[in-house]
């Protein structure tokens, strides 16, 4: 197996087809139509991201030839771990993974192996789950240990659905419920290059389902969401590669790549005096044309902080709430559809922040997501 392989693989399983050349080149020209760039120091990643769920990634740094091709798949799931430590891929640098446990302490890992004649089993608390982020460097803010609300997406090599009720096709005598719910990290494959990918086999449930059509191929997927033993994954299942459609209450039996989108981020032992805050709500920032960051625009990263500040004398919206960078600096407004209620706290006296979650940078256009919180102690 090679990298680019591996990687098609990957498309796949989102429904692009790239058996031949025809096929690759019908997507090459789709997705580099549409790309966006995202600066990160000396990193630039090219993506593609549509507003069904795939996204795909191309990586390089700036002054060098290092570069990589990525993917993963968003949606609106998450879990909270514990992230340990990030592993920067030394053949393809733009690459990278990180290594978590599951916050809640649960069993990650079931295994069976022999001890003479008799089977024993070996069960490993909060072992390492491994996965890989779609743009490795836009996460280099974040200091370890930390705990994070992660999205993680599963992209199946090979999958099992089990009717529910039917019992499940694991050897041994343990106990059926057991068997039902594991995660096993195989470990992270090593492919052409140096490039990793990090493997798991699980056993869940599937407990809720949906479908999108692919854009170039018209391919339907179903997207299990998956309850394992301490995670929640998300399953990209093309219609093809199961005899059996998905259902909800189906069991689960499969090996997979693994990728993840980190979406929050908090201490990893908050403080006693802490404050708590709440997140409010997600949006952009408008009029970003008019306050050009110039050479600061790559500096920005993945949960830097911004300051929210009204402006009532504001001659074009009188609820006007300005969003500054750290360092002061202007980088646009809250929009006037988005802000009624922040503005409202703000001249109520509450505690505000907001922290930037993604950016999309495209010659002189510049886009960048945000989430505002709250102390939650004033209502409206």
């Amino acid at each position: 197996m090679n990298a680019r392989g591996t990687m098609f693989d990957l498309l796949e399983c989102m429904g692009y087809e790239l058996k031949d050349e025809q096929d690759r080149s019908r997507f090459i020209d789709m997705a580099t139509s549409r790309l966006s760039v995202l600066q990160i120091g000396a990193w630039e990643y090219l993506s593609y991201r549509s507003k069904q769920g795939p996204e795909v990634y191309f990586g390089k740094e700036v002054l060098d030839k290092a570069n990589s091709f990525s993917v993963h798949f968003h949606s609106f799931t998450s879990q909270e771990l514990l992230l340990t430590e990030r592993f920067p891929d030394p053949e393809s640098a733009p690459d990278g993974l990180f290594k978590a446990e599951t916050a809640s302490g649960e069993n990650l890992y079931y295994a069976e192996h022999k001890a003479g004649d008799e089977d024993q089993e070996t069960v490993r608390d909060r072992m390492p789950l491994v996965f890989k982020p779609p743009n490795f460097h836009w996460y280099d803010h974040i200091s370890l240990p930390a705990r994070a609300q992660v999205q993680l997406a599963a992209f199946p090599k090979e999958i099992e659905l089990i009717q529910p009720g039917s019992a499940f096709p694991m050897p041994g005598k343990e106990s059926e419920q057991k068997l039902r719910f594991f995660a096993s990290p195989i470990g992270v494959h090593l492919v052409e290059k140096g490039v990793f990918h990090p493997i798991l086999e699980f056993g869940g449930m599937i407990t809720a389902l949906s479908v999108y059509t692919n854009e170039l191929s018209k391919k339907l997927v179903y997207v299990a969401t998956v309850q394992t033993v301490g995670l929640t994954m998300d399953v990209l299942i093309p219609v093809d590669m199961t005899p059996l459609a998905p259902a909800p209450g189906m069991l689960v039996h499969t090996t997979c790549w693994l990728t993840g989108r980190i979406k929050e981020v908090y201490a990893a032992e908050p403080l006693e005096n802490a404050l708590s805050w709440v997140f409010l709500q997600q949006t952009r920032a408008a009029g970003t044309f008019y306050h050009d960051l110039g050479e600061k625009k790559p500096m920005l990263g993945f949960w830097d902080e911004l300051t929210l500040q009204r402006e009532p004398d504001n001659a074009y919206d009188p609820r006007a709430v300005a969003i500054l960078t750290s360092d002061g600096d202007m980088l646009g407004y809250i929009p006037r559809d988005r802000n009624q209620n922040i503005a409202a706290l703000l001249d109520a006296g509450e505690q505000m922040h907001a922290r930037l979650i993604f950016k999309f940078l495209q010659d002189s256009s510049q886009e960048y997501i945000l989430r505002v919180y709250t102390r939650s102690s004033i209502r409206l």
